[in-house]
């Protein structure tokens, strides 16, 4: 990953780059969701698109969300988090997960 990658999304937290701490992943879990919103507008317009899909590659991750500033949506997030705290030297994983409803077919469009 380009140093210029990290330097640019600590920059945009208005974090200092230190060694990986419990302090420092705090801060950046504290200010990740209020500098890099959620939206996903990109999804149904077809100029932001630009592809017929949304690519997911850590350059075009970055230039979305830290450079034009677009915001994004919950795997875009947590995969430029993940190629960040990974660059900081933190020891990260990827999981996956799925919300699912308590009682099926709970809603109905019918009523």
């Amino acid at each position: 990953m380009e140093e210029s990658y990290i330097a640019g999304y600590m920059e945009a937290l208005g974090i200092q780059i230190t060694q990986p701490t419990v302090a420092l992943l705090n801060s950046i879990a504290y200010k990740h969701p209020i500098v890099f919103h959620y939206q996903n507008l990109a999804l149904f317009n077809q100029k932001e698109l630009r592809h017929a899909y949304l690519s997911m590659s850590l350059t075009d991750l970055y230039k979305r969300l830290v450079v034009e500033k677009l915001g994004g949506v919950c795997y875009e997030h947590q995969l430029l988090t993940y190629h960040m705290m990974k660059s900081l030297s933190f020891d990260v994983h990827l999981l996956d997960s799925q919300v699912t409803p308590r009682e099926p077919n709970l809603y109905d469009p019918s009523r």
